[in-house]
């Protein structure tokens, strides 16, 4: 059961690194600040922003790097 929630932070912490963006209003508001990093319709709690790309973005790149992911190679 620990391997599968070490699974799913492993696969958020490669989303992050592949989809993730900052932020804008973290950038712009507080520019000595690290950032959040928002996925696809992720959103800052501290700037109530929404990242306006649609969650379909995910979906494409789990299809165009399924291979690499099931067999752990990112």
């Amino acid at each position: 059961m620990i391997d599968n929630f070490r699974a799913m932070d492993d696969l958020r912490k490669f989303l992050r690194t592949h989809l993730g963006v900052p932020c804008p209003e973290c950038q712009r508001l507080l520019p000595r600040a690290h950032p959040k990093i928002l996925l696809p319709q992720g959103w800052c709690k501290m700037h109530r922003y929404r990242d306006p790309r649609p969650e379909s973005v995910i979906d494409d790149f789990y299809s165009e790097h399924q291979g690499k992911l099931a067999r752990g190679q990112a």
